[in-house]
């Protein structure tokens, strides 16, 4: 009979041996349509390394900003831990994001080491789950910041512009309304969850529903937590940009501040659906399209965003070391 848990551990090596190969062959897509010429890409790295280096510098800063961000909102919610712990687990994160297929793969191995330290992991998540909806608030801000200004400044993209902004520009409106919402939501949550029976499989989860939602309350009770964390995304969001436009000068591609933000996010959401490892040829795929409607030559967007992946690269690999020599146990640096 059967090992069902090789079985299981089989189909799903297959599965994410499945998802690189299909990530490569997007990649190999492109380079066959001529969308993707590696000879460039190696003509910037041998002849332009003080941009590339630069690009990789700046990407180090937002993961850095990251921490501190989601620090900032555990700490509003009474939740503490050092610096120096939040640091490691948003590098951690990445080398998982970049590694896995999807984004969530790095919050969830982020969430459960911290919970090694001591800290309930469903209070743990709630701080990412507000961490996450600032971040995104973020985004489709200044996204559609850029958008308008970019419509406003050359007529000519407002064909394509226009008929995006009324659903980003929603969708940042529900984000922010979402964190505003928050506290309120969650305590009456937390008052029916607590109604719940106590006992049981039915009993664990609602006790912790109850933690979680008493968390993310706390996060977001204050007005200012939720300011300070839109506005750190926002300047996040801008450090995303300058690394773009670093790789951008050792491509000798000439993109502006604005029009990298209005045509990068797109590769951001892309990078984050669960196809490929990290949005391998996604990203690329969609920042060739949205940048040649821009004007620019059809393989700049996608060349482009090969050479913020090596930025991206170089600090996985850093959370990949991190991870490797370091321990998650309780500790006096973490604390409920």
């Amino acid at each position: 009979m059967p090992d069902p848990v090789r079985a299981s551990t089989a189909r799903r090596n297959l599965t994410t041996l499945f998802k690189i190969l299909l990530g490569a062959g997007l990649l190999w897509l492109l380079y066959e349509k001529g969308i993707l010429d590696p000879a460039r890409i190696l003509d910037a790295l041998l002849h332009r390394p003080l941009w590339v280096g630069l690009a990789v510098l700046l990407h180090g800063s937002v993961f850095v900003l990251l921490g501190v961000r989601w620090r900032y909102i555990a700490r509003s919610g009474g939740l503490d831990f050092t610096h120096t712990v939040s640091q490691k687990l948003c590098f951690i994160s990445q080398f998982f994001s970049t590694c896995l297929p999807g984004n969530g793969a790095g919050d969830l191995v982020k969430g459960v080491l911290l919970s090694r330290t001591g800290i309930p992991f469903s209070e743990v998540l709630a701080t990412m789950a507000v961490d996450r909806v600032a971040g995104m608030a973020g985004l489709f801000l200044s996204w559609n910041g850029c958008m308008i200004a970019v419509a406003i400044l050359h007529p000519a993209t407002r064909i394509i512009l226009i008929p995006v902004l009324p659903f980003t520009i929603p969708v940042a409106m529900a984000l922010v309304a979402s964190l505003l919402a928050t506290a309120p939501l969650s305590r009456l949550a937390g008052r029916l969850a607590r109604r719940a029976p106590r006992a049981g499989l039915w009993g664990r989860l609602s006790r912790h529903a109850d933690a979680m939602l008493e968390r993310m309350s706390s996060c977001t009770s204050r007005s200012r937590t939720i300011l300070v964390g839109l506005g750190l995304s926002i300047l996040l969001q801008f450090l995303f940009l300058a690394t773009a436009l670093c790789a951008a000068r050792s491509l000798s591609i000439p993109l502006g501040l604005l029009e990298a933000g209005a045509v990068l996010p797109l590769a951001s959401l892309a990078n984050a659906i669960p196809i490929s490892p990290g949005g391998l040829g996604l990203g690329e795929s969609a920042a060739s399209l949205a940048m040649a409607r821009l004007g620019y030559p059809t393989s700049a967007g996608a060349e482009l965003m090969i050479v913020v992946r090596m930025a991206v690269l170089v600090w996985a690999l850093v959370g990949g070391v991190i991870y490797a020599i370091t321990p998650f146990s309780p500790s006096k640096d973490t604390k409920a």
